[in-house]
């Protein structure tokens, strides 16, 4: 893989493999370790699967595919993206 600047450079890399069997989530999931590799750490929060759930829980637009961390309670624009993703699937299914 060539050298990227950000996750949404591995995301679109990922997307166009097109692994059968692959969902969303590996696909995220996959991009995020790589991203890793080159210390290359999401700026915003990615909406994939449970993440989704937690976010319209929480009144943001969960039909997009990301959400910028000034889109969240003032309290929680602390964290750091993947803390924010973190606890949007908890508890997703109560």
């Amino acid at each position: 893989m060539e050298k990227v600047d950000n996750i949404e450079e591995i995301l679109s890399i990922a997307l166009k493999c097109k692994i059968n069997a692959f969902g969303e989530l590996t696909i995220y999931d996959t991009s995020i370790r790589r991203g890793s590799y080159y210390v290359i750490k999401p700026t915003n929060v990615y909406l994939h699967t449970e993440v989704k759930v937690g976010a319209e829980k929480l009144g943001l637009d969960f039909r997009k595919k990301k959400v910028k961390i000034d889109n969240f309670y003032s309290e929680l624009q602390t964290m750091i993206p993947l803390e924010l993703e973190d606890c949007l699937c908890i508890d997703t299914n109560e």
